[in-house]
Order: structure tokens, then C-alpha cells, then sequence
């Protein structure tokens, strides 16, 4: 794979030296190639777009009534896809916009659904992103370990009991009254206990995950222990999406199962290709164009290598 490192655009190229070999990003070239990465039509058009509040308008929602391309975190899921951190400007406005909502300074501009308690559910959406971008955010985490507490409560026997997580969530979260329940399936509660859980809670949680029949809602809506059929699909960009985020916990061993899959998706020039239809503005592309189809192998492959990293990293 390093062989193939001098055909990387400045995205996937620092990304790759960041997240997959480990490259610190306060050497000389790293910070020269982080420059390149800012200035890039991907990172600038999204920057063009974010509010001199640090906001990009609605958080969760998106404003059918206007043109906005981007709510906040949809925003921030991409520029991180890009590759900005914490460190950053504009992530840096975004995260004190973020914290100015969970001190109670500011009001977001969602229209506030009926169904759950939308401050509580609100709260977990924005400090899932907080934590995301920093996991030493202080204020996100009072929020985290509240639901963490939870589903230590919910996972005290062998699997899922569902009484005890209405308990929990009553007692614990004290959500407003006649409201529905926030299910656990789903990337903010998932994204959120990122070593927050017990290694016995933890295991009980990822193993559920895996073996539910609908997935991680918002990403990925079918049984994650099995690898979609087709490797050149949203379906199958969806699905990784899942895995990376199952990845981030310590119980990420359980996930070798996908790397036979990855292997025999392996292109003939020992490269991935998910080909065009992955092209989501979202993760995909990294590369300033896939006019050229090694853009588009880099982009794979990057993202696939650093998954690999991830589940191997101790």
C-alpha cells in the first residue's frame, strides 16, 4: 500500500499519514500538507456555508423552507471526514456554539418535536458531536456518563432488559412526562459511550448491536454481523460507516469477521474500489475529483486501511 502513497490528492494523503501510519501531525509536512487540506475545494465549500455564530443554521433538522445544504452536523460528520480536528477554526466556533447550548446560553434552531423530550434528546445530539471532535469535552461528558449509567443499568443481566432501561432512563435521565423513550439502537447513544461502558457492559452492548435486526439507525438498517453481498454499493458504504463506529470501543476484537470480507473486495492492483455510486458528499470523495479512477481507489483504500488500523490498535 505505501507504494501507491505518491498517487494520493492531499485529503486521503493526510489522512492516510495521520490515521494509518501514525504520522504526527506537528511535523513540518504534515502541517504544509494541512494547509493544502483547508484550502481544498471539499473543506471550503463547507466552510462557505457555516454562520458567523460557528453554527451551519438548524443543528438536527434540516430547513425545508431554505436552501441551506447543511445542518450543523451533518457539517461537522463531513469536515471531520475531511479530516479537521479539534484544532482547527472553524471547529473550534462550532464547538463553542455547541457548549453555548448545553450551558443554556442559546436555544438551537430545530423545530422541537413533540414525540420525545427534546431538550434531553438535543443534549445527547450535540454532545455527541462535542465528544467526537474532543473526548475530554467536560460538558459533553456530564452528559455521556448520565447515559452511560443507564445502559450499565439496562445490560445487568445477560443481555438487553428492556424494564430495567425504562427505569434507568426514567430515574437516570428524567425525561419529561408522557414522552416516548429514546431506543439505544441508534449513532448518537452508540457514538456517545465510547469508553464510557464496564468491559462486561461493553461486550453485552456490541454483541446486541450486531445482532439486531435493524442496525445502528441512522446508519445502517439490517443485521451488522453479516457484510452486505455487494461491496460496490451505498449499502455496503453504510455498513462501514457502522463498523467504524463500533470500532472506536475497546471490544472492537469482535469485528474480525469483516477483514476476510475486506480482503476478498481487494482489487487486482491490491487496492478497494466501492465505485461511483458511493459518492455521497459526505465520506466520499476525499480526492478533489474521481474523474480519474485511482482518485477513487485512494479514497476507498484510505478509509478501508484506516478501518483496519483502528480494529488492530491496541
Amino acid at each position: 500500500m505505501i507504494s501507491t502513497h505518491k498517487n494520493m490528492d492531499n485529503i486521503p494523503k493526510y489522512i492516510y499519514n495521520r490515521d494509518v501510519i501514525g504520522q504526527s501531525v506537528l511535523t513540518e509536512d504534515m502541517i504544509e500538507l494541512k494547509k493544502k487540506v483547508m484550502n481544498s475545494n471539499h473543506v471550503q465549500t463547507v466552510l462557505d456555508e457555516q454562520w458567523d455564530d460557528g453554527s451551519w443554521g438548524r443543528f438536527h433538522s434540516m430547513n425545508t423552507s431554505s436552501k441551506d445544504p447543511y445542518t450543523t452536523e451533518k457539517a461537522l460528520r463531513r469536515l471531520l471526514h475531511l479530516g479537521l480536528d479539534k484544532t482547527d477554526e472553524p471547529i473550534i466556533k462550532a464547538v463553542n456554539y455547541m457548549e453555548s447550548y448545553l450551558k443554556g446560553e442559546i436555544e438551537l434552531r430545530d423545530y422541537r418535536e413533540k414525540k420525545h423530550d427534546w431538550t434531553l434528546l438535543t443534549h445527547l445530539f450535540v454532545a455527541t458531536w462535542l465528544l467526537r471532535i474532543d473526548n475530554k469535552n467536560a460538558l459533553a461528558l456530564e452528559v455521556a456518563y448520565k447515559w452511560a449509567q443507564v445502559i450499565e443499568h439496562a445490560f445487568e443481566g445477560d443481555s438487553f432488559n428492556q424494564e430495567a432501561y425504562y427505569t434507568a432512563y426514567d430515574t437516570i435521565l428524567k425525561p419529561e412526562k408522557n414522552k416516548s423513550y429514546w431506543f439505544i439502537e441508534n449513532f448518537y447513544v452508540v457514538s456517545i459511550l465510547k469508553g464510557k461502558l464496564s468491559s462486561k457492559t461493553e461486550k453485552l452492548f456490541i454483541d446486541h448491536l450486531l445482532n439486531h435486526p435493524k442496525g445502528i439507525y441512522y446508519i445502517y438498517s439490517d443485521y451488522l454481523n453479516t457484510p452486505p453481498e455487494i461491496f460496490k454499493s451505498r449499502e455496503a458504504n453504510r455498513y462501514l460507516e457502522a463498523i467504524e463506529l463500533i470500532a472506536d470501543f475497546e471490544y472492537k476484537e469482535v469485528l474480525g469477521f469483516i477483514l476476510p470480507w475486506l480482503e476478498e473486495n481487494k482489487t487486482a492492483d491490491d487496492l478497494w474500489d466501492m465505485s461511483k455510486v458511493v459518492k455521497d458528499s459526505m465520506v466520499f470523495p476525499l480526492s478533489d475529483s474521481w474523474r480519474k479512477e485511482i482518485n477513487r481507489k485512494m479514497d476507498t483504500t484510505v478509509r478501508i486501511l484506516k478501518l483496519i488500523a483502528k480494529i488492530g490498535r491496541k
